[in-house]
This record gives structure tokens, C-alpha cells and sequence, in this order.
């Protein structure tokens, strides 16, 4: 073999690598894509209008006696709105596209674990839909001067570990530090209940705090919150009434970020979805180099290689024989680098996994599946390329120099 025929083997090997893995992720993500926009989050998304607000130093100014009246007078206002079934309010939302950060908690055997708290009101696992799995949530009955409650997800109860109910266990939260740097120890609050599972950040990689422990708004008093509708038709309807009435409470307390949360849903899903087709369309640009550079290299190899083939057919071989010689011979670099693409589709699954939450590795079917279209589309490729040899006059082609 020619030196240029070995560099033109070497660069249709690289082709055929890079294709297979860029074919092959995009099948991943693709998969990966389809059951997360079918994935169950835990909660029902339809019919919810959401108010994000800012209580940071404003309610006091109003003359609230804690956090807890503002919930309790947005969430009466809410309710009034004709067509607005229920309503709560949670110090954050599932799909959060801020990152999530873990809390320690102490349980009441000194063990200690690690969860995301959230603050919510009693209506919130009904609003949203979130089963309670295990005796109750929370009531109008959990607020200030009363016992401190709490209630855990499914995973949260599986980190505790505790056999039989989980319910009179107590938590503490820990980790926090006051201004001096001593770290506080909050007190200790008792597990009411277990309530399903809902999946924080969908987008991205299985996040490493998905245990929830849950505490009430009016034990709590969270800074931050964001107040949740479920209401009758399309909740765009009603996000210009819910943010007058909950505004109409304090003007000092900003009322934005309002959306549906199926738009939070879909904003969730914005990143997977981009890499899915930024990748699909580097797959099939990629696809279409590769066939292109078969195509030229099979071409080139009989503008090459035509007195032999002349020579070939004069001394009695069949147009199918000598197509089917190069066919075999433009192929074998496409398959060697089909082989070393494998382990390089077997890197990016694992990066994909990082990327998108559920994604599964790179399958052996996968690789198999692209591999057979690659090879398959560069075969087309050499026998289209090599028509003209049934039209080769052996006679002309023996007078080639």
C-alpha cells in the first residue's frame, strides 16, 4: 500500500472513531431525554401558577409578628381568586434551577445524616399533589408555641435507617454557625409523617441531597419562599390576579418570577434538551463527513488505481469481483476505526451520565446499532462511488500511465 493510501486509510479510521461516538452519545441522550420528558417528578405539574417573593427585612417593617402572618394573609388572598382550588407556599420549589444545598441533621440516636430543608405550609403536599405515605402532613395546629414537627421524604426515611415507623423519632438540624462561628444545633423537631419523593433538579445529575426534610412555614419563618396555585383551566390566567393579590398584602415585598410551573418544568428540561440536539446535529454532520470521505477516498483510489483495475478486468475479472475488492478494501479502515470508536462512545456515556439526570451508559446495542448504520452508509458510499468501473473501457484503461 501507497504512502498516500495509508494516510487516506489512517484519516477514514479517525472518521469512522468520531462518528461512531458522536452517533452513538446521541442515541444515549436522545433515550436519556425521552424518559426524563416522561419521567414522574413526584408531583403533578399542570395547573400551577407560582409567585416567587423576597421577605428579607420587609415584612418586619410592616409590622408583622412573624413570617408566618404574611404566608397566612397572601394564602387568604390567593384563596379568594374565583378558580383557585388551593394554595400553599414552600421556601423552595422542586425543579429549582438555583443550587441546592445539603443540611446536616442530627437524629436522636446521635447518628448524623445529611438532607435539603424545606419550609412549607400545610396545603403544599396537597397543592402540589405529593402523597403522604405515612400517617399526616402538616396542620393549621403546627405553628409557633407548639411542638416543633417535621416530616421526611422517602429517601430521607430510608437514610434514617430506623426500623419499623419512623413516626415520634426526633431530628435536629445542625451545621449552621451563629456570628461568633459556634456552630448552632437547632431544636429538636418530631417526624410526623413520610410523603413521596419529588425530584429536585431533573436536568441535571441524580442530586446528592434528594433526602427532604420538611418542616412547617410558621416554625421556621424562611427569608425566601415562593407561593403555589392550583387552579381551574390554564394557570397563565391567573398569574397577573395572583401577583396583584399576594402584592396587595405589603408593597415592601417583591413579588416576581411568575410562572407557571410547567414552565419551570420546561426551563428544567432546557439543558438536556440542547445537549441532545447539539449533539445529534455534531452526529450527523459528523455521519455525513464520514460518507463523504469514503466516498472521496473510493473515488480517488480508482482515478488511482486505474490500470490495474484495467489490467484486472483484461485478464478476466468481473466488474462485481473488482467492485466488491474495493468495497472490502475501503471498508476495512472504517470498521478498525468503528472498533476504537467503541471505547471512545464508552467515555462520553459516562460524561453524559453527568449531564443528564437518568442517562443511562453507552449499551453494547447502542454502539452495535451505529456501528452497523456507519458501516452501512460508507458501503453505499464505495459501491455509488464505484459505478464508473462498469463503465471502464479495459482497453483505454490499460493505456493509463
Amino acid at each position: 500500500m501507497s504512502g498516500g493510501r495509508k494516510t487516506g486509510a489512517v484519516i477514514l479510521a479517525l472518521q469512522a472513531a468520531l462518528t461512531l461516538t458522536l452517533v452513538a452519545g446521541s442515541l444515549t441522550t436522545g433515550k436519556a431525554l425521552v424518559r426524563l420528558l416522561g419521567a414522574d417528578l413526584g408531583f403533578r405539574a399542570g395547573n400551577l401558577a407560582t409567585f416567587r417573593v423576597s421577605l428579607y427585612g420587609t415584612s418586619r417593617r410592616a409590622g408583622y409578628h412573624g413570617d408566618a402572618q404574611y404566608y397566612s394573609d397572601a394564602l387568604d388572598r390567593l384563596r379568594s381568586i374565583p378558580g383557585v382550588e388551593s394554595a400553599a407556599a414552600v421556601e423552595r420549589l422542586p425543579l429549582a434551577q438555583a443550587e441546592i444545598f445539603g443540611m446536616s441533621y442530627k437524629l436522636d440516636s446521635g447518628e448524623d445524616r445529611t438532607a435539603t430543608s424545606v419550609a412549607v405550609t400545610p396545603e403544599y403536599f396537597r397543592t402540589l399533589g405529593v402523597p403522604v405515605i405515612e400517617d399526616r402532613g402538616f396542620t393549621d395546629a403546627d405553628g409557633q408555641g407548639t411542638e416543633l414537627v417535621a416530616v421526611v421524604n422517602e429517601d430521607a426515611a430510608r437514610q434514617i435507617g430506623a426500623r419499623g415507623s419512623l413516626l415520634g423519632k426526633r431530628v435536629a438540624l445542625t451545621g449552621m454557625r451563629d456570628n461568633s462561628g459556634r456552630e448552632v444545633t437547632y431544636p429538636w423537631a418530631t417526624i410526623v409523617g413520610v410523603v413521596r419523593n419529588t425530584r429536585w433538579k431533573p436536568a441535571l445529575a441524580p442530586n446528592r441531597f434528594s433526602a427532604q426534610l420538611y418542616t412547617p412555614v410558621a416554625q421556621s419563618r424562611p427569608m425566601f419562599g415562593v407561593f403555589v396555585a392550583h387552579v381551574r383551566g390554564d394557570a397563565g390566567r391567573y398569574l397577573a390576579a395572583g401577583r396583584d393579590a399576594i402584592g396587595q398584602v405589603d408593597r415592601s415585598v417583591p413579588v416576581f418570577d411568575v410562572k407557571t410551573m410547567e414552565e419551570r418544568r420546561d426551563e428544567a428540561l432546557a439543558t438536556p434538551r440542547f445537549y441532545a440536539t447539539a449533539v445529534t446535529l455534531f452526529a450527523g454532520f459528523a455521519l455525513l463527513l464520514a460518507v463523504a470521505g469514503v466516498y472521496g477516498a473510493a473515488s480517488h483510489s480508482i482515478a488511482q488505481r486505474t490500470h490495474e483495475i484495467g489490467v484486472r478486468i483484461a485478464i478476466g475479472a468481473r466488474f462485481g469481483d473488482v467492485r466488491a475488492m474495493l468495497l472490502r478494501q475501503s471498508l476495512i479502515p472504517v470498521a478498525l476505526g468503528t472498533i476504537a470508536g467503541v471505547a471512545a462512545a464508552a467515555g462520553l456515556g459516562r460524561y453524559v451520565n453527568h449531564l443528564i439526570d437518568d442517562a443511562q451508559p453507552v449499551s453494547a446495542w447502542t454502539c452495535a446499532a451505529a456501528g452497523m448504520g456507519l458501516v452501512a452508509a460508507a458501503a453505499a458510499a464505495v459501491w455509488l462511488a464505484t459505478r464508473r468501473v462498469t463503465r471502464m473501457d479495459p482497453l483505454n484503461a490499460l493505456k493509463v500511465e
